[in-house]
């Protein structure tokens, strides 16, 4: 995340990915990397607060998309602790 893709083809290889894996995230992530084309290509020492916005439309829904998507994949996993686990069908 600190050192981000400035370019929009980079996410292409993410493609795959979103097909083989039902992922909100990323299909979120290269849905909307066509906003990168809004930044321009040269690099950028000073932030300014177009780029900010930008990137932050694009890598802040990911983050909690990514975030809600592993905290439900945990809470569905039982526990190997609880005995009601092992007996539960099916």
């Amino acid at each position: 995340m600190l050192l981000t893709p400035h370019y929009a083809w980079y996410f292409s290889w993410l493609v795959v990915f979103a097909c083989l894996v039902a992922s909100p995230a990323l299909v979120w992530l290269t849905a909307t990397s066509f906003l990168l084309y809004l930044l321009p290509v040269w690099p950028q020492i000073v932030w300014y607060r177009h780029r900010l916005l930008i990137e932050s439309a694009l890598y802040v829904p990911f983050v909690i998309l990514a975030a809600g998507e592993l905290w439900r994949c945990r809470r569905r996993e039982p526990a190997f602790d609880d005995p009601r686990a092992a007996r539960r069908p099916r």
